[in-house]
């Protein structure tokens, strides 16, 4: 392991990327493999809707509205008498209920106008993407443009956490050594351990820790650099 992390970055680069490469496509086919159920049932959904359940919806739809819109029209004032008045009118509120407990029963997709649930057009269900590997990152929230940025991203990541190992490595000052370690992984376990008591994954909390070590390691490597780079040429200047 030494004498990789000491070796020429060509070398690193070349590793740094076959790892990325085979991290990224591994994931991605246990994305796949994931998506396998969500898939059939998202595609039996639309086929559910579409053979039958979209006609059986829109029928519902017409007749309770109409009904519902007579019901608040006060149909009930033609009854001659108070007492048919009144009896048409619990009727009335019994029966508009009913029709609001049957759509909502209905599973079809709505949305309210005040108290009556509308037929939303909008919330159809949609025949799933053409191809179960680009649902699989889709229903993520991704596209097929996230797998070459994730490749390059951590790509970057294991290249920079190299160059950063062997940096510790040929470090000569052992105090500075040791503080940049501890300050990083201390720092990374900090972060993932916040991210998993605010409710997050362990996933997300230990891509959020190696981030945060990152960051930590590289301004305490970086930063000593650049403050040796200034030094220097302040004290180039006075000789």
């Amino acid at each position: 392991m030494r004498s990789f992390l000491l070796s020429p970055f060509k070398h690193q680069a070349k590793v740094a990327s076959l790892v990325s490469l085979l991290l990224v496509l591994a994931w991605y086919a246990l994305a796949v493999l994931l998506s396998i159920d969500e898939w059939n049932t998202a595609t039996d959904d639309f086929r559910k809707w579409n053979s039958g359940q979209r006609k059986s919806c829109e029928r519902l739809f017409s007749e309770a509205k109409k009904e519902i819109a007579a019901i608040d029209r006060g149909r009930c004032l033609s009854k001659g008498d108070a007492t048919a008045y009144f009896q048409c009118e619990e009727a009335d509120k019994a029966r508009r209920a009913e029709l609001l407990d049957l759509i909502d029963g209905s599973d079809c997709p709505t949305f309210l106008i005040g108290d009556v649930p509308v037929l939303d057009r909008d919330l159809e269900r949609e025949l799933p993407p053409g191809a179960l590997p680009v649902y699989a990152l889709e229903s993520r929230g991704m596209g097929l443009l996230s797998l070459p940025v994730f490749f390059v991203g951590l790509t970057f990541v294991l290249l920079l956490l190299g160059d950063f190992s062997k940096r510790v490595l040929t470090e000569g000052h052992s105090g500075w050594k040791r503080l940049s370690l501890v300050a990083s992984v201390l720092s990374g376990v900090a972060v993932a351990g916040w991210r998993i008591h605010a409710g997050k994954d362990g996933g997300e909390a230990l891509v959020a820790g190696i981030v945060s070590l990152c960051f930590v390691g590289a301004a305490f490597i970086y930063g000593r650099l650049v403050f040796r780079w200034v030094a220097d040429g302040f004290s180039r200047e006075g000789e």
